[in-house]
């Protein structure tokens, strides 16, 4: 070692040197020689230092608890045991690529960024408001746009195998009469749509009690027992015509993917896949992509009824009798427990419904 690589030595820094051919560490000291694009390294035991050119590696900062280090060829590996790049490895030398300058002079400024806490609040406080932005109106128009521009039997096969499973757990054969049947399947198709897709399908509701609901594939459940609830065929045709809302809106399948891209944010923002960490949240949130798709539905179901002249209070006192058949809002529970209740109700309450309903009027 000459005079010129001594003058160096009182910027030594200690480090940890990697050969690459074993994974064993080995410690020492590395310093600039005279020429700002080399790097001298002197190890414990041995006698002879090692050269290496600042260009012919890569210089990585410290990210987290992970201190910055030097990768060369054949897996040689300098690491400094400090957490920030000293002065003299930012290239002074024009002829080196300012490009590679950039990069390290960045990757130091990113690791100072992480160590600092007001930068690591900033980048939480800005890392929240995109995820509010993206919840609120991006995940929102992606389905709506991929929704549209997917053909309309894309959830043929899911609508199959939903029917299979409720027919399975939950339904049973229909006890109504195939008159009866006819007779409302007509009604649909002369009021609501003539659409031969949109199929009435008839079972005995079972723990689903007086209800209907719009299948993937654009058919149509109705529970003998909502059947037998109506007081006549006009209520049962609001509700029919709130659930074509649904099937023509797509909104089976914007939850669908609504429900998907929520669940890629939450492992994007977490960085955890575990399955009750990524499907709770994401089911909670999509929640309140499906009350919102009930009022479009709603929206859907009064500009039909105003189209074909039926009566809007229909709407309503359907839904207040399946109210009181369900035990009603106001079931002696407080407000804090019936909030909850609509917080998780995958439709808006009742009375809002109604409201929103005759307010259009």
């Amino acid at each position: 070692m000459d005079s010129k690589q001594h003058r160096h030595l009182k910027q030594a820094i200690a480090i940890r040197f990697f050969d690459g051919q074993t994974s064993r560490e080995r410690q020492g000291r590395m310093y600039p020689s005279d020429d700002s694009g080399m790097v001298w390294v002197d190890l414990e035991g041995d006698s002879d230092a090692l050269s290496f050119r600042l260009k012919d590696g890569l210089i990585r900062a410290a990210i987290g608890q992970t201190p910055p280090m030097i990768e060369f060829a054949h897996d040689v590996c300098i690491e400094l045991l400090q957490m920030d790049l000293p002065d003299w490895l930012t290239p002074t030398d024009w002829t080196e690529s300012r490009l590679a300058w950039l990069k390290r002079m960045w990757l130091g400024r990113i690791w100072r960024w992480e160590s600092s806490p007001r930068w690591i609040l900033v980048s939480v406080v800005v890392t929240i408001i995109f995820a509010v932005l993206v919840l609120q109106y991006g995940i929102p128009l992606i389905a709506k746009q991929t929704a549209y521009a997917l053909p309309e039997h894309t959830l043929d096969d899911l609508g199959v195998s939903t029917l299979a499973t409720l027919d399975h757990d939950t339904l049973k054969h229909s006890e109504l009469p195939i008159a009866r049947r006819i007779e409302i399947r007509e009604e649909y198709k002369h009021w609501i749509s003539a659409n031969p897709e949109r199929e009435i399908i008839f079972r005995q509701g079972g723990e689903l009690g007086p209800n209907a609901f719009a299948l993937p594939d654009g058919r149509i459940v109705v529970t003998d027992e909502l059947v037998n609830l109506v007081a006549n065929d006009y209520e049962l045709l609001a509700v029919l015509a709130h659930e074509t809302g649904h099937i023509e809106r797509r909104h089976a399948l914007r939850q669908s993917i609504t429900n998907d891209s929520l669940k890629a944010l939450i492992i994007a923002v977490t960085g955890n896949t575990t399955s009750l960490l990524n499907e709770t949240p994401a089911q909670l949130v999509g929640l309140t992509y499906s009350r919102e798709f009930e009022r479009e539905a709603d929206d859907y179901a009064y500009e039909l009824m105003v189209q074909k002249e039926l009566p809007l209070h229909y709407f309503s006192d359907i839904l207040l009798r399946l109210e009181t058949v369900g035990g009603g809002e106001n079931d002696g529970n407080d407000s804090l427990k019936n909030g909850l209740k609509n917080y998780i109700s995958t439709h808006p309450p009742t009375s809002e419904r109604i409201a929103r309903f005759e307010g259009h009027s």
